[in-house]
């Protein structure tokens, strides 16, 4: 087979401009490998931010009947993470194998839990694409700049994320993120677009 990153490239589209990856997600919190590898990149297409992902998945499934539930709770689920630069606030997208999405605009990460969760949502016009080819789950997210307040792809912090759940129904997590020790929600730990970082 194939390796991820080679599949994930030729998943692509011919438009997409890819300042960064693709690179391997790592197990959260250990930073060990993952039991089933997920290989991600990050793409400009006009105006758009996208980002691309191919997990190998034994077992996908997500219960999300409707958008907008508590996905993560689910099932599988392919998250995003974005912050403007200059900004506090920060914005989170979610997409099943089956295509149902989340759109969250958060607070401050530090006052996160003092909004309730219906006022975290939002309509950024989020768009994903989800193809399942010989055990590997390919996953698109793609959102317009403009609706997250952004002129530019470049400086933005974000972060690639999966919850992977087993027949067990226990996930296993795994990020882009340089340290997660305070969780997925620490923008200061994500990578940046156009530094060394990512």
């Amino acid at each position: 087979m194939k390796s991820l990153e080679s599949l994930l490239r030729q998943s692509l589209g011919e438009s997409l401009e890819i300042p960064a990856g693709p690179f391997a997600l790592h197990r959260y919190p250990d930073w060990g490998e993952p039991a089933e590898p997920c290989a991600a990149v990050v793409g400009v297409d006009g105006g758009d931010w996208v980002v691309a992902s191919a997990a190998v998945d034994s077992h996908l499934h997500n219960r999300a009947t409707a958008d907008n539930q508590f996905t993560w709770d689910l099932g599988d689920v392919m998250e995003l993470f974005l912050q403007v630069p200059g900004h506090e606030d920060y914005y989170e997208f979610h997409s099943t194998p089956e295509g149902r999405r989340l759109q969250l605009h958060l607070p401050d990460y530090l006052k996160l839990r003092e909004t309730p969760f219906a006022a975290k949502i939002c309509d950024c016009d989020l768009v994903v694409k989800n193809a399942v080819r010989d055990g590997v789950w390919f996953c698109e997210m793609r959102v317009p700049l403009a609706r997250i307040e952004a002129t530019a792809a470049k400086g933005l912090r974000y972060a690639v994320c999966r919850y992977n759940y087993g027949p067990d129904g226990e996930p296993e997590l795994s990020t882009t993120m340089t340290d997660a020790t305070r969780g997925f929600h620490n923008p200061p730990n994500w990578l940046v677009l156009g530094t060394k970082e990512d």
